[in-house]
Parts: C-alpha cells; structure tokens; sequence
C-alpha cells in the first residue's frame, strides 16, 4: 500500500507542477503581448504627431455645413451664444443616452441591446470627407476585433448612405438619424466624433474629435480589449490549479482511507487468527488432561 501512497503522492504533484506551469507560460505571454501593445501605442502617438499639422483640415469638417455669408455667420454665433444645448460632448464616467434607430440594412438598433459588450460608437456623415478617410479604418478594427461592437449613426438619405457603405465595404452596422436628435444627447454636432462605451453602458473616455482622435481611441479599445482578455486566461488558469489541487487532495484522501482501511482488515486478520489459536490451545490442554 505504500507503493500506492507513494504513486498518488507523485500523481497529484505532477498535475499541480502542470497548471503551474501553465499559469507561468499563460504570464509570459501576456506580458510580451502587453510589451507589443506598449509599443504599437508609442507609434501611434509619434504618427499622430507628425500629422498635427493636418488637424485643422479635419476640422473644417467637423463645422456646420451652409454658413457661407457674413450675415448668416452672425446669427450662427448669436444662435450659439444663447443657446443653452452642451456642445462639448459627454464626459467619461457619464452613463451613455440609450436610442433605438433604424438600420441601414433593415430593422432596428437599440444601444441597450449591446449591453455586456464594449461598443465603439461613431457619429458620421456622407457628406464629410474626414469621415470617408476613417471609414476604412473602422472597417479593419471590426475585422479584427470582433469581440468589440462598431456603430455607426449617419444621417441623410439611406441612398447615398449605401453607397458610401459599399465603397468601403462597410460590415458594422449602421443607423440613421433624422437630423441631429442623437447628436443632441451625445451633447456634440460634427462629424466625425467617437465614444467608447464599457459593458455597462457607461463612457470610457471623453468625447473623441476627428480622424486622429478617433484612431487614437481605437488604440485604447485594443488596449482594453487585451487586458479582458489576458484577465479571463488568468481566471482559467486560477480555476485549472484549484481544481489540480483540489483533485490531487481527493486522491490523496481516497488513497490514505484505502490504506486505513488495509490496515485496519489486516489487523482484524491477526486478530481472528490469535483467537483462533488460543481457542485450539485451550482445547488440546484439556484434550490431555
């Protein structure tokens, strides 16, 4: 029996040596792919820099589009300056305002029924040339990364709308406005402009303006996309060496029962037979007496 011991000892130790192992390898690889992450955002950033110059390019798209005389710009800026309606954006940590619009490609999108998942939502239009240079973009970081939702909320007629979507092949969904009704609870008029929403519905960071911007809050959402990723392998890894344990204790039981009980029938064993010895000698003493 203590050769079974000795095997289920080395059993439960090889299995926990296992998972270890696993969790090391599973921490190392997270960490290189951290390393890249690092990396590709500190390329971003110099990308980004070196393109500042063109940031005022994009945003002569983001202004409203018909103000072309002196006297239209004048009741433009008396209509802002009186106007109480945010126009900054939402801020991050505020909960996203919930709508229901109808898809370009049939029925309807609520952003309720996203919850759970992280959603990039983008505001575009048509007619907005920067919007043109992201769609593309948008449409590579949705290949890539199925596990984030892209939307996108246009406005226009639904045409034009799907003409733009089949020049860039466009796979997300997208939904239409009527006017500017979603954009007034997103507290921001123009085009293009990006917020990234958690699974509970709640805005991650401040509202992102432009091409670069809107790149720049892409990086972020591989980067949040990876860290849920590396979490839930660490979690697996947790559970696999619990339960390593948890099995090797089992054995390690089962094994020390088995031999309590060999133990115990062995000495029940030499029990019977010292009383069947003593019976027999008691009976030849009186036999020769």
């Amino acid at each position: 029996m203590s050769y079974i011991l000795i095997f289920g000892l080395l059993t439960s130790l090889a299995a926990t040596a296992t998972c270890c192992w696993l969790v090391w390898q599973l921490l190392q690889q997270n960490g290189r792919t951290l390393l890249r992450v690092e990396a590709l955002e500190k390329r971003l950033e110099e990308e980004s820099e070196s393109r500042r110059q063109k940031a005022e390019n994009d945003q002569d798209g983001l202004a409203a589009v018909g103000i072309r005389n002196e006297r239209a710009e004048r009741f433009s800026n008396h209509s802002l300056t009186g106007s109480k309606i945010k126009r900054d954006g939402l801020k991050a940590g505020t909960l996203s305002p919930d709508f229901r619009l109808p898809r370009l490609d049939g029925g309807e999108l609520a952003l309720s029924e996203l919850r759970s998942r992280v959603v990039l939502l983008v505001f575009s239009s048509p007619h907005c040339g920067p919007c043109n240079t992201l769609a593309p973009k948008l449409e590579k970081f949705h290949r890539k990364y199925p596990e984030l939702d892209v939307v996108m909320i246009s406005k226009g007629e639904p045409a034009e709308n799907r003409d733009k979507v089949n020049e860039h092949g466009l796979t997300f969904p997208v939904v239409l406005q009527k006017q500017w009704e979603v954009s007034r609870e997103y507290a921001m008029f123009a085009t293009p402009v990006a917020y990234l929403i958690d699974a509970a519905g709640i805005i991650i960071s401040d509202v992102a303006v432009g091409v670069d911007a809107v790149v720049q809050l892409m990086a972020r959402a591989k980067r949040i996309i990876r860290q849920n990723s590396n979490a839930r392998e660490i979690l697996l890894a947790k559970r696999l060496l619990s339960l390593a344990v948890r099995s090797g204790s089992s054995a390690l039981r089962w094994l020390t029962g088995r031999q309590h009980q060999e133990c115990v029938r062995q000495e029940t064993t030499i029990g019977l037979v010292a009383t069947a010895g003593g019976t027999s000698s008691v009976a030849a003493h009186e036999k020769r007496s």
